[in-house]
């Protein structure tokens, strides 16, 4: 019955689409835990077409391909096939120089094979990185750092960026985030607070899933460069600290506001404005050909 469940997982995991790298990587897993579950039970043959089928797949991610090389290998020496065991081997080790045996249940055989085969150092792959970021961006804005991956992607577990604001001080560490298809990576770092322009130092590891490195694109002593301009008029906002110049000081107190923003002023204003309504009222209206009002009292001479 477990022979039976385990053929099914595998058959689900090898169908559908090869290339959707975005899909979910569980069946794979359930795939790849299936496969070894042949191995236990001495399954070679069916192992070695499951571990094939894996192998074949352009959605799997650079762990389980390992994991999958290494059933392989185990599978060709368990059928005393080892010229296939030592092309297989080569690839696994090319692909991570570290790699540990992921099943510790294996015997002394495989174990010494394996040990051979690592201390053999075969020549790695050479995973191809170009620098896709500007050396100098168009505007202040936290800077991108982009990497187009040449060669070799699917043999990248991640893809390590170091980084340091200016030319000096410890680097810091971020993963780079992959495209779906694998063929690009980018990260956002974060802007320097201020206005001056400043100089962003990088470089990139690509590592296996052992933490080897099997790339790299510039290095701590010789990072690449990336500019950030200072602050534009456009792209700065205004400092209310800033004191004005020309006309428009003028009308600006320490507090911010212009005189139509101060009591005083309308103060002001409004004893201006009652004393205009008196003095029309005591007075009358002037011009318009009218003539003042007569006295009612009479003229007289005083002593």
């Amino acid at each position: 019955m477990r022979s039976v469940v385990s053929s099914c997982l595998v058959v689900a995991a090898l169908c559908g689409a090869s290339g959707a790298w975005a899909q979910d990587t569980s069946d794979n897993d359930a795939a790849l835990g299936a496969v070894r579950e042949m191995i236990m039970y001495a399954r070679y043959e069916e192992a070695l077409a499951a571990s094939r089928g894996l192998l074949a797949r352009t959605d799997i991610s650079a762990r389980q391909r390992n994991e999958t090389l290494e059933i392989l290998a185990i599978a060709q020496l368990a059928l005393r096939d080892r010229r296939g065991a030592e092309a297989t081997l080569q690839e696994l080790f090319g692909r991570d120089p570290d790699h540990r045996l992921v099943d510790r249940s294996s015997g002394p055989t495989v174990q010494a094979a394996f040990d051979r085969a690592r201390e053999s150092h075969h020549p790695p792959v050479h995973v191809v990185l170009e620098n896709a970021s500007p050396a100098r961006m168009a505007q202040r804005q936290a800077p991108l750092v982009t990497v187009r991956i040449l060669e070799h992607a699917d043999a990248i577990d991640e893809l390590r960026l170091s980084y340091r604001q200016g030319h000096e001080g410890a680097y810091a560490h971020m993963t780079l985030g992959m495209s779906d298809d694998r063929s690009t990576a980018r990260a956002r770092l974060a802007a320097v607070e201020g206005d001056d322009g400043y100089t962003v130092g990088f470089f990139v590891e690509a590592l296996a899933p052992s933490r080897a490195t099997i790339g790299t694109l510039g290095s701590g002593e010789e990072p690449l460069e990336l500019a950030v301009p200072e602050a534009s008029l456009e792209t700065s906002a205004l400092r209310t600290d800033m004191p004005l110049e020309g006309p428009e000081a003028a009308s600006t107190d320490e507090s911010g506001g212009g005189v139509l923003t101060q009591w005083w002023f309308w103060t002001a204003v409004g004893v201006v404005v009652a004393g205009g309504v008196a003095t029309f009222l005591v007075l009358g209206p002037l011009g318009g050909g009218s003539e003042l009002p007569t006295p009612t009292l009479g003229t007289g001479v005083l002593p």
